[in-house]
């Protein structure tokens, strides 16, 4: 692992912030994000491909990484007991003006 067991809060928003900064200028805006009922398992994923990294961020949310220490899931277990399910928001904003 490089470093994953010492993130921070801050150093994760970063991370989601570049995963989807990078999608953005990839070109690709999709986001996936999927919940399994018969598990109780939220993942979010945000690009496809191979998994090189991974880190528990505590005993139930896992964030995976690419071999360039991109993002690619996030899954979190017990996902009734820990989000909103019920009230699932999407919103995309648009660049801020000059």
């Amino acid at each position: 692992m490089r470093g994953w067991a010492s993130i921070r809060p801050s150093q994760f928003y970063t991370l989601c912030r570049q995963a989807t900064e990078a999608l953005g200028a990839s070109g690709r805006t999709t986001i996936k994000v999927e919940y399994f009922e018969d598990t109780d398992i939220l993942q979010i994923t945000f690009k496809e491909g191979n998994v090189a990294d991974s880190l528990d961020l505590d005993e139930n949310t896992l964030i995976e990484t690419d071999a360039d220490g991109q993002l690619v899931t996030i899954t979190i277990e017990h996902a009734k007991e820990r989000t909103d399910l019920e009230s699932f928001l999407y919103k995309k904003y648009g660049s801020a003006a000059a």
